[in-house]
């Protein structure tokens, strides 16, 4: 019996920097990223709320002779001022990162936008919200760690994800969600980065003494948590992970 070929998947939509204009959907919500002076260099540095579009599906964007692929576009501009959270239909101009206050590799100056209920339920935040303290929402990733289900732990990643060495001049890496996936099954296997005996993440995770673990960075600082290599926050009332500290 003849069977028909699987469909190939969809290529990227692809899109072009100012003064073209885009239209682009996804899902608004706010990041918290760190500020001046340091931009994240220092764990002093303040923490800002960023408006950040959280893409339906990736983009492609042209760049001179580079394109780039992007997940998520930082907001700017005057249009950007008090977008409730949630999926919408935003139109605007592309531009490339281009100070310590641009958080995304591209951003979007925008124009106007509209609700939209075009989002897919893959990104629907209602769908994958992990709400409550850290201590409620710790258990789904742990399981999703020591499951080595890296496809579960970046539906909650907030991307691109910061992957920073843990030497202060070491690069910090931005992934994407393909470049995660496939960094992340090494990750699992990588040292856990705790303060204890040396062992793999995944290992820590299916391990009793990571049940409840001390993931406070500051004392009195709830909306951001660490544990080992991982950092986590939470934005717009869910918690997502944020950065892994490279070994």
């Amino acid at each position: 019996m003849d069977v028909a070929p699987a469909p190939a998947p969809a290529e990227p939509a692809r899109y072009r920097l100012e003064p073209e204009v885009s239209v682009v959907i996804g899902r608004v919500a706010m990041r918290e990223e760190r500020g001046p002076p340091g931009f994240g260099e220092s764990p002093d540095d303040p923490v800002v709320r960023v408006p950040v579009l959280q893409l339906d599906a990736p983009i492609e964007v042209e760049d001179g002779a580079t394109t780039r692929r992007v997940d998520a576009l930082q907001l700017a501009g005057s249009g950007a001022s008090g977008l409730a959270p949630g999926c919408r239909r935003v139109r605007g101009t592309l531009f490339p990162a281009e100070t310590g206050h641009h958080y995304t590799e591209v951003l979007i100056q925008v124009a106007d936008s509209a609700p939209s209920d075009a989002c897919t339920r893959a990104n629907d935040d209602a769908a994958s919200c992990l709400a409550g303290d850290f201590g409620a929402a710790w258990p789904a990733f742990r399981d999703a760690l020591a499951r080595r289900d890296c496809a579960a732990l970046v539906a909650h990643a907030r991307l691109p994800l910061a992957a920073p060495g843990l030497l202060d001049d070491d690069p910090v890496q931005s992934l994407d969600r393909a470049a995660l996936l496939a960094a992340c099954p090494a990750w699992l296997d990588a040292d856990a980065g705790l303060p204890r005996a040396s062992r793999p993440l995944a290992d820590y995770a299916a391990s009793p003494d990571s049940a409840a673990p001390d993931w406070r960075i500051t004392p009195g600082v709830d909306d951001q948590a660490r544990i080992g290599a991982l950092e986590f926050a939470r934005e717009s009332g869910c918690w997502r992970w944020t950065a892994y500290y490279r070994q």
